[in-house]
């Protein structure tokens, strides 16, 4: 009983963990998305006023 908690709590660490790390680089990904796209546009935006 005690080892199959401590294994249940594991595996929601684990879990837990795995999550954490995947939504902080799908933030990171997104920001430095975003930070591309704008300066991209502010490019294109430069290039239309000349």
């Amino acid at each position: 009983m005690v080892y199959r908690l401590s294994l249940f709590n594991t595996v929601l660490i684990i879990l837990f963990i795995v999550i954490c790390t995947v939504l902080f680089i799908g933030n990171v990904f997104r920001f430095s998305w975003l930070q591309t796209s704008t300066v991209i546009e502010a490019k294109e935006r430069k290039r239309m006023y000349q």
